[in-house]
């Protein structure tokens, strides 16, 4: 299959952002960098920067323009520009409200704020997975460090965080969030 290229340059429409849905692969870039998402989902693109996407299933797109005040987010959710969001709960009631903004009913504010409560949810959810990945995988250094130091008569909490680079708050915080402590971990390594 030919693969669809989109161009995009919204500069004079900097106060809105560009939805672009796929339940298939699909592909973006910009001037700050670029990304995929295998399995399909969600890429918001901030306006200010001209960007492309590229699909291949036609009729599994659904893209639109809202202005930025719609989406309840913070100013820092677009990194470079482009938020993504893989598959969310939320996919099949987000393109049925989005499809249902083409019907020509007296409803659309109520879609509106509906997709747009739905997208902030999913923004803020694709967060918290993101944090929690990376306290996970903060979490197994840890320990693999423990284990590989645990003859060292220097393994203590402040060596742990100073060999990875973090505050021993920091480290205690990624303890904490996985449910455990450094003196638990140890005497159950020991």
């Amino acid at each position: 299959m030919t693969p669809h290229i989109i161009q995009c340059d919204f500069s004079n429409k900097k106060d809105f952002v560009y939805f672009v849905y796929s339940r298939n692969k699909i592909t973006w870039c910009n001037d700050k960098g670029k990304g995929v998402l295998q399995n399909g989902g969600f890429i918001i693109f901030d306006c200010n920067k001209p960007f492309k996407y590229e699909f291949h299933i036609e009729t599994d797109i659904v893209c639109f323009l809202l202005p930025k005040s719609f989406l309840c987010v913070g100013k820092n959710v677009f990194v470079n520009n482009i938020v993504s969001i893989k598959n969310t709960r939320y996919d099949d009631i987000l393109i049925e409200l989005i499809l249902g903004l083409f019907n020509y009913d007296n409803q659309v504010k109520v879609k509106l704020a509906a997709i747009t409560s739905l997208l902030a949810i999913a923004l803020y959810e694709n967060d918290v997975v993101n944090l929690v990945t990376k306290s996970e995988s903060e979490f197994k250094k840890m320990t693999n460090l423990i284990r590989m130091n645990i003859g060292n008569s220097e393994l203590c909490l402040n060596f742990i965080a100073s060999e990875l680079h973090m505050s021993k708050s920091k480290a205690q915080k990624v303890f904490y969030k996985n449910g455990t402590s450094f003196r638990i971990v140890l005497n159950n390594l020991e």
